[in-house]
């Protein structure tokens, strides 16, 4: 089959980027062709669609395009899916834009969603929504390994500001620099290679959620990380996809002892390799393949 995953506006750095090198090596992989473009594709090709809410938001002519001329097409989730309101009231919904993405998920030959509470709301407007766990595949294995590491604590994503989730962000950090320990973080936006220079000379690539609501496990970091064969240390988070199997889990109460014991006993240095045997038992190719089966 011929698949276009269609970006829209998007471009597919960053955290998009880990979710679509498995989807693009994989796929491959079964000998489907793909296509990352940021415009739909004619007839031939399977759209998938990413991130339905910008497309509601500032592609509607073209998705109304789409279902009008029948050029088939999938939904692919990013943000949380809370029915009338992405990102629990973050990114309201206006009436008709509501009723439009009830018409949008319905028309979608299928939805492939790497969440549980997606998989929960995208399932009552359409019975093709399939769970599309973060797998394994050896292709997303790019950070070189380094046993010289100076860098004590890294963190990337988002700490500045003063919402609560910023403001406890920067709160952990504060209070592993107090113990003397070396603490970076580098913001959304920065490129790739930059992101991975900095995660390949940390000891501890830290997980810290965001505050509830937004209380779910990360795969954009736990994931990729174990595909690289680094293992973070992550606070508990909401995890009923699996992913914090591939992290040590530290409550805060304790993360300070366990950050200062990871660095004095090279802990850095054999977890790694646990993790990466670990997330080969599940690797992108099968969880695709099972997903194809019940989608087509």
């Amino acid at each position: 089959m011929q698949f276009n995953i269609f970006c829209n506006g998007n471009a597919p750095e960053g955290n998009f980027r880990n979710y679509l090198n498995l989807l693009f090596y994989s796929m491959t992989d079964l000998g489907h062709d793909v296509v990352i473009e940021r415009r739909w594709m004619p007839s031939g090709f399977i759209n998938v669609i990413f991130d339905p809410l910008f497309a509601i938001k500032h592609q509607r002519k073209e998705i109304e395009e789409m279902i009008e001329r029948k050029i088939p097409f999938g939904l692919m989730d990013y943000e949380i899916f809370c029915d009338e309101s992405f990102n629990f009231g973050t990114f309201p919904l206006t009436k008709d834009e509501h009723e439009f993405l009830k018409k949008f998920i319905a028309s979608s030959s299928f939805v492939w969603t790497g969440g549980h509470l997606n998989y929960l709301n995208y399932k009552k407007y359409n019975e093709k929504t399939v769970f599309l766990r973060y797998g394994y595949h050896q292709n997303v294995f790019e950070i070189p390994p380094s046993s010289k590491k100076e860098i004590d604590v890294f963190f990337f994503g988002t700490v500045r500001g003063e919402d609560p989730s910023a403001l406890f962000r920067q709160g952990v950090l504060r209070l592993l620099g107090e113990l003397g320990l070396n603490v970076f973080y580098q913001e959304c936006g920065a490129s790739v290679l930059s992101r991975n220079s900095l995660i390949r000379l940390s000891k501890i690539n830290l997980e810290i959620p965001h505050l509830p609501p937004f209380a779910h496990t990360s795969p954009q970091r736990i994931v990729y990380l174990a595909n690289n064969a680094i293992c973070p240390i992550a606070l508990p988070a909401v995890d009923e996809e699996g992913y914090q199997q591939y992290a040590k889990v530290a409550a805060i109460q304790e993360i300070a002892d366990v950050c200062r014991e990871w660095v004095d006993q090279k802990r850095y240095l054999t977890e790694g390799d646990r993790v990466y045997e670990l997330i080969k038992n599940d690797p992108m190719n099968r969880i695709l393949e099972e997903a194809f089966d019940l989608i087509f």
